[in-house]
């Protein structure tokens, strides 16, 4: 898009008129070019300083693009300030521009206009770690070290203690702190159900405030660490307190839960996904102790068990007699490819299913136990209840041959890989990890954006290697963020610079990575780059409401 408008004449940013720049819809403008935003006239700011309000955030860039200091430098040149004469009216102009500050910036703010900044700088979600650490410096300076906080500083203050997880840790127990952390944590942004790159990854880790709580929850039963050692039992007061972070108890303590406590907090211990192995097998043992084999249990005790029945074995779990009803919300559970075999299997057998008369209902219930069946079950598929399952179905992770049998009823359902449009691309989801070389080589550049990111590193590295640059390039920076090491290794320069224009940062020669990661981990080695702007960042982005603005402002220009 911008490719385009600067055709229409020599200089067009540098002499933009104030109609024009008003033009472009208020997500685009971030997407300049550092070169573009710096020619900026003067006599556009108004309209400029107007559209940063609009943004919301700056997720559209990548972490280190160099886009984010150079709007904040034409922003406060518009202004006529620098960090150290901004007014509160100043602040509340540069809305999430404030977030940009760079280090000495972050010192530089005066303490008056620090605190009017407070509300604004505790929601910035993608801090560098300079800054992080800028910030933290900053709010200590203005109000000293966290263990001397009241309830009231903490309340106001307490995001800012995300920002440092030594200080959080040592924080001193006090009568309110449980409460004023447990209202942080409920403050925090649902975990987005897609994995983000690194480079767009949002908000802080909660790693340390979760420990801090379970801490403070568990204190008075585990008392000095010679008490923890004997491992007393959880109650069950702390067991619901607790939540998801009941995953930090030790296999000793949990071995240790009394069969009262373990009928009471079955249901709250179910809702953990993180156990460790270890962890698993003291829950798994437990069961059996309280209520027998899992063979023997029910329904709704198979459903009150939830994430804690991954801790049975596959020929135990193939034994079970569940429902549909039943194994729906245990798809959400972590479950090795033989336990996923075995529940899939084991509810064809006991239920008189064949593969064949599976329908749409059956295969959106049975979620990633989908991957469970054999290619030649998943072939037996009819294409009708594929085709109304479909979005779902995309959801699911399974090996490359079940996901290779799938992307054959995707190519029953949905036509010719060249036909492929990007509803049909969103809707197939990862089952597009499935296609061979060639069949990648056929996917139309402008589907690219619309690649599910979780497909990206399912693609095997030698298939992905059959992308073009101009593919690789359309991918769009969320989904080329998710190109892993091994899939780096097997590309070409080209490629490897493609992916990088994509992004919006500069890659590491992939050949000087290191050859033992894991074919799962997003490559992370990076130096600023601009990022290009164009088509591609909308379907990554998935902002169709930008359309119809785009289609406008095209007719402006022609």
């Amino acid at each position: 898009l911008f490719t385009s408008l600067a055709a229409q004449r020599q200089g067009y940013f540098a002499n933009i008129t104030d109609a024009e720049l008003r033009a472009i819809p208020p997500t685009l403008l971030p997407l300049l070019t550092p070169e573009q935003i710096s020619s900026l006239p003067v006599s556009v700011c108004v309209s400029f300083l107007e559209k940063v309000s609009e943004w919301g955030n700056m997720t559209v860039l990548p972490r280190s693009s160099p886009q984010r200091p150079v709007l904040l430098r034409y922003a406060l040149t518009c202004l006529g300030k620098n960090a150290s004469t901004l007014t509160a009216d100043d602040v509340s102009v540069l809305g999430p521009l404030l977030c940009e500050l760079g280090p000495q910036d972050m010192s530089a703010l005066p303490a008056t206009i620090l605190n009017t900044s407070l509300p604004s700088l505790a929601q910035c979600r993608q801090l560098r770690p300079s800054q992080a650490g800028a910030l933290y410096s900053r709010v200590l300076r203005s109000f000293g070290e966290p263990s001397g906080w009241s309830l009231d500083m903490m309340t106001s203050l307490g995001p800012f203690l995300l920002l440092n997880d030594t200080a959080l840790r040592s924080l001193p127990s006090q009568p309110w702190l449980k409460t004023a952390l447990t209202d942080l944590l409920d403050a925090q942004p649902a975990p987005s159900a897609v994995p983000h790159p690194p480079e767009f990854q949002q908000g802080p880790d909660l790693t340390a405030l979760r420990w801090k709580l379970y801490s403070l929850t568990t204190a008075s039963a585990t008392g000095n660490r010679r008490k923890r050692e004997v491992a007393t039992s959880p109650t069950v007061q702390q067991i619901l307190d607790l939540g998801v972070s009941n995953a930090l108890w030790s296999p000793a303590q949990l071995s240790a839960l009394t069969p009262q406590v373990f009928n009471a907090t079955v249901a709250t211990l179910g809702t953990v996904t993180n156990y460790s192995p270890d962890q698993l097998t003291a829950l798994r043992n437990k069961t059996v102790q309280v209520w027998g084999p899992l063979s023997s249990l029910s329904d709704e005790q198979v459903l009150q068990l939830g994430c804690v029945t991954p801790a049975f074995t596959a020929p135990e779990l193939r034994l079970l007699s569940l429902s549909l009803d039943t194994l729906e919300p245990l798809a959400a559970c972590n479950w090795t490819q033989a336990q996923r075999e075995a529940m899939m299997q084991g509810f064809l057998e006991h239920s008189g299913t064949q593969a064949g008369k599976l329908g749409a209902v059956e295969l959106v219930g049975l979620g990633q136990f989908v991957c469970g069946m054999s290619p030649e079950q998943v072939s037996l598929i009819s294409s009708t209840s594929y085709r109304d399952a479909a979005r779902v179905v995309g959801l699911v992770q399974c090996p490359l041959p079940v996901t290779e049998a799938l992307k054959k009823l995707a190519l029953v359902v949905f036509g010719g890989v060249k036909t492929w449009t990007e509803a049909s691309v969103s809707t197939i989801g990862n089952v597009i990890a499935g296609l061979n070389a060639s069949e990648l080589q056929n996917l139309d550049t402008s589907v690219m954006p619309f690649v599910s990111r979780t497909a990206v590193p399912l693609i095997p590295p030698a298939r992905l290697a059959a992308l073009s640059a101009n593919q690789l390039r359309a991918l769009g920076p969320t989904n080329a963020g998710m190109v892993t090491e091994a899939q780096m290794l097997a590309l070409g320069e080209e490629q490897q610079r493609a992916l990088a224009e994509a992004v919006g940062v500069q890659f590491t020669r992939a050949a000087t990575l290191p050859t033992t990661t894991t074919t799962t981990r997003p490559v992370t080695t990076a130096t600023p780059l601009a990022l290009k702007s164009g088509s591609s960042r909308l379907g990554a982005l998935g902002i169709m409401a930008l359309l119809q603005p785009l289609l406008l402002l095209l007719a402006l220009v022609y």
